[in-house]
Formats: structure tokens, sequence, C-alpha cells
């Protein structure tokens, strides 16, 4: 699938979503599952382990960065987040908290805030950066039961 069509699908899952049409909440299980995804997404930053924040991830992601050009499947995802041509970055702290989260048929949105503190090497210097974000990611259930963000979308301001 195109990028435009990622978008356009993500577009009619949140207002159908955002409007309520099928208001039924979601089960206390997938709001436990829901949960899981992110804490495991955060944990997986905080050791340092790609391939499990690569797991919480659906098949064909999309990730929705402030300001930035949409960021579409795999291979797309690792270049971005751990450039071939220099060191990974180290998450220091990471913490994200869902304000609301609904959905139905399997496809859900949790919305919240999230804070990041990370540190990078550019030009031989350490450089450590921390951020507060808004935060909204689309969650697709999974044939095991599981649910795994197929889009997520931040935005970005420094810390004060």
């Amino acid at each position: 699938m195109d990028r435009s069509g990622c978008i356009t699908r993500l577009a009619v899952a949140f207002l159908v979503l955002a409007t309520n049409v099928w208001a039924q909440p979601l089960s206390e299980d997938d709001q436990r599952g829901i949960r899981d995804n992110l804490r495991h997404y955060c944990d997986a930053w905080l050791k340092g382990d790609a391939k499990a924040v690569m797991a919480t991830l659906g098949e064909n992601a999309v990730l929705l960065p402030s300001g930035l050009a949409p960021i579409v499947g795999d291979e797309a995802i690792r270049a971005f987040w751990w450039p071939p041509e220099g060191p990974p970055p180290k998450v220091l702290a990471m913490k994200l908290e869902i304000e609301k989260s609904e959905g139905q048929d399997g496809l859900a949105y949790a919305w919240g805030r999230g804070s990041l503190t990370f540190s990078y090497e550019q030009d031989g210097k350490q450089e450590t950066v921390s951020t507060q974000s808004t935060f909204l990611n689309v969650l697709r259930k999974q044939a095991d039961g599981t649910w795994k963000t197929t889009c997520r979308m931040w935005s970005d301001r420094p810390r004060r």
C-alpha cells in the first residue's frame, strides 16, 4: 500500500473512532493489551533493543513524526530510528501516558502525552535531548490477541 493509502486509511479510522459512530467500549483485556503495547515499546527503547521496538509495530507500520514526511514500513523505520551511518541513539528516559483509548472490532486508537530523553553522537560529540510530546497511536489487534501499533504520530517540543 502506498503512503497516500496508509494516510487515508488512518484518517478514516480516526474519524470513525473519534466520532463514536460505533460507541462500544473496548474490553478490559483489550485496554490492557493496548497499555501493554506502549509499555513494551518504552521498555524496548530503554533497553536499546531495536528488535523488541520493531516487534511492537504492525506490518507496514507508518510513523508520522512532527514536521517530517511519513515513514512507511520496517526498512524505512529502522533507517530513521537507527541510521546505518552512525551509532544508535540511547534512550535515557521515556514515559508515555495514555489519556484515552477507544476502538472496536480489532482497531483502536490511543492518545496521550509523553516525555523522552535520549543521547546521540554527532561529529564525535555526545548530545543529549529532552522533549515532551503529544502522541496518537492507531493499533490493530493481532490473531494471537496482542495489539500492535500500525501508525504512530507525535509532536515534539523541547522540555523547559
